[in-house]
């Protein structure tokens, strides 16, 4: 479920809140294979429509702008070819092309679960991250500890 704020534009509720940097979408619409295409004030994504993943399309994939204008992407009714009207350029992208380059680089991503974290008293440990590799009955564990706040929740 997504809702937006009709007034704003704001992005109010969904799960993509925690995949997309921005809150102000200018437009988003779906493609032929069911993907969210999403135009922000901060970029260009694609996204799951459940909320599971979101990419951001950025020069890699040859987006240069960052802001984008109201009321797009836009469609041709094959869902097939989408325009988007940056601040600077004008994108005419194939849909199906894109999906399978952006697919490739879901397929490519490597879950990273992070088992604990310790803060330091501040009794001399280091000032920065440290990544410490510790052996366990079950192979080995990477653990992230750093010198922050507290942290209550994971």
């Amino acid at each position: 479920m997504v809702t937006i704020e009709a007034e704003t534009l704001c992005l109010v509720h969904s799960k993509l809140n925690e995949n997309i940097d921005s809150r102000f979408v200018r437009g988003a619409q779906t493609d032929s294979s069911g993907n969210l295409w999403i135009t922000t004030n901060v970029g260009l994504y694609r996204a799951d429509p459940t909320g599971k993943w979101a990419q951001k399309l950025t020069a890699r994939e040859g987006i240069i702008d960052i802001d984008f204008e109201y009321e797009g992407p836009h469609f041709n009714q094959t869902k097939e070819k989408i325009l988007v009207v940056g601040d600077k350029l004008n994108y005419l992208i194939d849909a199906r092309a894109y999906n399978e380059i952006l697919d490739g680089y879901l397929e490519k991503l490597t879950a990273v679960v992070i088992s604990k974290i310790t803060n330091f008293s501040g009794t001399g440990e280091d000032s920065g991250y440290r990544a410490q590799l510790e052996q366990t009955d079950t192979g080995s564990r990477c653990h992230r500890q750093c010198k922050t706040d507290p942290l209550t929740t994971i």
